[in-house]
């Protein structure tokens, strides 16, 4: 793939307090992966590069992809691929948005069918950063497209890390019901995650272990709330990586998991689509009142509205909760995770947390 220029910092960014995304340690010099992880969403997107070569592939990014960039910008690196582990169906997913912010190709697995222009990759293939490499290995389970990518300091070298997308979390492994709606059994979508699964185990004990979830997500039912670990650790105390036969496996896995979100559907169907970006820095519209109906609005007093935005009859229903008010200026403010009401929390790192 032809080079090209370090990712710029958007203007817009110059003076902004958007967090860089936590570094991870204990890997070789050259070898850059940032976790930038979203406490109320509990989703992690990654950067990895290699700084010798200032070459770089983002991981899962969420449409706010400004934090991405500015972490590219910082350390000089041009990210040449946007790797998506699979079609989130929690969140709608930033990879238009930064494909047409750096140039940089979209990624998935050989499975995966998308209306944009995307690249597949098969079980084996290699991206080349100039020293790191990052493996594609299909690991369907949670959905047919899954993958999970194997990070190497060099080619042909021990892996440093493996971003398990929601094939393996940490504590737990992604959940194979969530395609039954669309008549795919979730026994024959667990039996493959048991083999995928079993696969990562193969990997050295020392292998970090980056999910794109945790605790929080009803991507499983048992997520923990670290969000780094090692295949070691996971070989000990994951309940789902124990010893144990694909028969046990399937029914353990299928077993509790929570209820899915109405909406997991909807977005695991827009993440295939074609459809508008997110421009950067691009406030939300100002809500019409005109749109809803009486009973929906909670509060109207100088100038201050609080209303439930979901309709009767949705797949999710509405909360008995207190109604929010909402100041007139703070209507159109930005509402992207790293300026607002959705902070970058994440639980004091344990013993498992590697930063």
């Amino acid at each position: 793939m032809t080079a090209q220029p370090p990712t710029q910092l958007p203007a817009h960014l110059a003076a902004s307090t958007v967090p860089g995304g936590e570094r991870v340690s204990g890997l070789p010099d050259h070898v850059l992966i940032r976790q930038f992880y979203l406490g109320c969403l509990s989703q992690a997107a990654y950067l990895v590069g290699d700084l010798n070569t200032g070459r770089a592939v983002a991981v899962d990014p969420r449409r706010d992809v400004d934090e991405l960039l500015a972490a590219a910008a910082e350390d000089g690196l041009s990210i040449e691929y946007v790797m998506q582990t699979h079609f989130h169906a929690d969140f709608l997913s930033g990879h238009l948005e930064l494909a047409a912010a750096t140039g940089a190709t979209i990624g998935y697995g050989s499975a995966a069918v998308t209306e944009f222009e995307s690249r597949l990759f098969a079980d084996g293939d290699v991206i080349d950063l100039g020293g790191v490499t990052v493996e594609v290995w299909e690991t369907p389970g949670h959905t047919p497209e899954s993958i999970s990518l194997i990070v190497r300091a060099e080619p042909e070298g021990a892996p440093v890390a493996a971003l398990t997308g929601d094939t393996l979390f940490i504590g737990d492994v992604g959940r194979p019901d969530l395609l039954v709606a669309f008549d795919v059994p979730a026994d024959e979508l667990a039996a493959k995650q048991y083999s995928s699964v079993h696969r990562m185990m193969t990997l050295p004990d020392d292998t970090l272990v980056l999910p794109a979830h945790g605790a929080g997500s009803a991507c499983g039912k048992s997520l923990s709330s670290e969000t780094i670990s090692t295949i070691g650790e996971q070989r000990v105390s994951n309940y789902a990586v124990q010893p144990m036969d694909e028969a046990t496996f399937v029914a353990i896995v299928t077993d509790g998991q929570p209820t899915a979100p109405g909406y997991f559907g909807y977005d695991a169907t827009l993440n295939r689509k074609l459809r508008p970006i997110r421009a950067h820095n691009d406030a939300p519209d100002a809500l019409d009142l005109a749109a809803f109906d009486d009973e929906d609005v909670a509060v109207r007093s100088s100038g201050h509205v609080g209303a439930d935005c979901r309709r009767a009859g949705a797949a999710v229903k509405p909360r008995s909760a207190s109604p929010v008010a909402v100041p007139p200026a703070a209507r159109r403010r930005e509402t992207s995770p790293a300026k607002t009401t959705c902070p970058p929390s994440r639980p004091p790192p344990g013993p498992s947390s590697r930063r």
